[in-house]
């Protein structure tokens, strides 16, 4: 597996996906934390966490490439970015500052003591590091599920209380519009004009398409938007996408289902997602040009 994959593998697996902020996770500061896309819990009086699952595999030129992930984080009201979110239809636009900085030297997260995820594949404990963050999963050989499968996590606690649930996997969607840009060359988005988005996949599943630009000094702007699978085709109003600065960015598209889970004073996003592939079979993880 190239290095460009495992980075956006690692980015996706991270992302709270859907979504992020940053907290608690050893990845480069991609750990999503606080909610559904970037969220405005720093004025909140609760603690929040994710943990995300990623499994996808793709075949191109004979070669198949498979990978998953498994990562989680968690993190305090003060710890939290200040975002402002605007909602329009299934579409929610995120704007974040910076993470605040932490005073009083190194920063020591909440936990939940071990993970304990199972999956089809195979067992993944998540051990927590002695600052209180995780380390990311990774296995660039197998996958952990084919989709529909149950998906069980257990924490054995800690300053975030133990607790149990289950999240039904995720199965790969096919995306036939926006057509799939030449290999190498960037997906073209056109921010004065709806964008429709279509796919095929089972009832059983939800789609999140996410647009971002590269460069946002530190903060970040997101659109995301989250249809029920059975929708078969979902649109993106020009309202949103007017956010999004002209420039180079990102465009990928997803299956995912989650579970949303209460445990003492924290609650905790819990995702598994598959990345959705193009009628060429690649993954609908392009660069985009936004124009």
């Amino acid at each position: 597996m190239n290095k460009t994959i495992v980075g956006l593998a690692l980015g996706l697996a991270a992302a709270g996906c859907p979504g992020g902020g940053t907290i608690g996770g050893d990845d480069g500061g991609r750990t999503g934390v606080f909610g559904g896309g970037d969220s405005d819990l720093a004025s909140a009086a609760r603690g929040s966490g994710v943990i995300t699952l990623t499994s996808y595999g793709y075949t191109t030129a004979g070669v198949t490439t498979r990978f998953a992930s498994a990562s989680a984080g968690f993190g305090t009201p003060a710890m939290a970015p200040p975002c402002t979110n605007q909602t329009v239809e299934n579409c929610t636009l995120s704007v974040c500052q910076p993470p605040p900085a932490m005073d009083g030297g190194a920063v020591t997260y909440p936990d939940s003591g071990i993970i304990n995820i199972t999956t089809p594949a195979k067992n993944v404990p998540l051990t927590p590091k002695t600052d209180g963050s995780y380390s990311v999963f990774v296995d660039t050989m197998k996958g952990l599920w084919t989709g529909g499968e149950d998906l069980n996590i257990a924490t054995v606690g800690g300053r975030v209380p133990t607790f149990t649930t289950k999240i039904v996997a995720p199965t790969v969607a096919q995306i036939s519009q926006p057509a799939a840009p030449a290999i190498g060359a960037q997906l073209m988005v056109d921010r004065s004009t709806d964008l429709v988005v279509k796919w095929n996949v089972g009832p059983q599943n939800r789609v999140q398409v996410s647009l971002r630009p590269f460069t946002m000094n530190g903060g970040s702007i997101t659109v995301e938007c989250n249809f029920p699978a059975y929708m078969s085709t979902g649109t993106i109003p020009a309202s949103m996408l007017k956010n999004i600065p002209a420039g180079t960015g990102s465009f990928t598209i997803y299956t995912y289902n989650g579970q949303f889970v209460q445990t003492g004073d924290f609650d905790v996003t819990l995702t598994a997602l598959t990345l959705a592939t193009d009628s060429r079979g690649a993954l609908v993880s392009y660069g985009a040009m936004y124009k």
